[in-house]
């Protein structure tokens, strides 16, 4: 039954009202990219890579959030970001191939490192050990945080939206407060020594209209 004093076009118009309303109110935000801002108390060790049982527990309750944010907001990749403080990496080996060995680690391959298989933790040492910089160390922290998180995926526990893991590094370049460090102090720093976190959609990186030029 109708309500007493309302046209029908006036109906329509009331009912379509709602349905905007209601698909407006479920519509799920978009975002080209996402900085998760996330404190991880449990640092890396100087001139190490080596996830502590620690650092292990604060990383699985970071997974879980990037999870549920890429769940809700259709993210599909996740760049990891190592740091690095600015204190000096020694070289202890002028003739190490740091690109084959990050891509045997993240294959699982660590027998390739000296280490035996399946002993990812102490090829992530062997990585550390060899790293003739801090760009150097921070990519490979990157690597070793990236292989544990696809581990986690691999299990089927979380990021079963997450289809590209992508490691970088920052090296010491980078602040705490993001500002480049152009003079560095060579200090021991355990807040520099971090890993952040950026998720970004592959479709909306691929957009048209948000390319230079448009």
């Amino acid at each position: 039954m109708r309500a007493r004093g309302i046209k029908p076009e006036n109906e329509i118009f009331l009912i379509l009202l709602i349905v905007f309303i209601v698909v407006f109110a479920l519509k799920k935000p978009r975002y080209v990219d996402a900085a998760l801002s996330i404190d991880i108390k449990e640092n890396f060790g100087s001139k190490t890579a080596r996830i502590t049982g620690d650092l292990q527990v604060e990383l699985m309750d970071i997974a879980r959030t990037i999870d549920r944010i890429s769940r809700n907001h259709g993210f599909d990749g996740l760049e990891i970001i190592g740091h690095a403080d600015t204190a000096p990496v020694l070289n202890r080996s002028k003739r190490f191939d740091l690109d084959s060995a990050l891509a045997a680690y993240l294959k699982g391959q660590p027998g390739r490192l000296g280490g035996r298989s399946g002993n990812l933790d102490r090829a992530a040492a062997i990585l550390a050990d060899d790293t003739a910089s801090n760009s150097e160390l921070g990519m490979v922290r990157a690597v070793v945080v990236t292989q544990y998180f696809q581990e986690i995926r691999n299990q089927g526990k979380l990021f079963k939206n997450i289809d590209y893991f992508v490691p970088m590094s920052a090296g010491a370049l980078v602040d705490t407060d993001y500002r480049l460090d152009t003079n560095p102090t060579g200090k021991d720093d355990s807040k520099r020594r971090r890993i952040e976190f950026q998720l970004f959609s592959t479709k909306d990186r691929s957009r048209n209209d948000l390319k230079e030029g448009n």
